[in-house]
């Protein structure tokens, strides 16, 4: 773990609902995040919450700490053995959906 990944802090907030994973798949997922948020807001601490998963498709939220930015979405897929964030934002077109197959349990309501 690099001293960057360390120095993020994570609190895992796991939802239980439908079509939600198992609680180490949403480690993982929130892990993978984390990751994602790493590279895309280095500066920032976030409490990551995976939402919904479905077809190798997952939704997070991410809740900055030390910031006054609005929480972000992440959308993450499962390809090669692991998660990878796909896109990160706080709106999306219903475009960008169908362009990166995001299966509609996983799409923001």
């Amino acid at each position: 773990m690099t001293a960057t990944l360390r120095s993020i802090l994570l609190f895992l907030a796991i939802g239980w609902f439908n079509g939600c994973a198992d609680v180490e798949e949403q480690r993982r997922i929130a892990s993978a995040a984390a990751g994602y948020l790493q590279y895309e807001r280095p500066n920032e601490t976030f409490r990551i919450s995976v939402q919904a998963v479905d077809q190798g498709y997952a939704r997070a939220v991410a809740v900055p700490l030390n910031s006054t930015a609005d929480p972000a979405t992440i959308f993450l897929t499962y390809a090669g053995g692991s998660w990878k964030g796909i896109l990160l934002g706080t709106a999306f077109d219903p475009e960008v959906y169908r362009q990166l197959n995001i299966p509609p349990k996983v799409q923001l309501p």
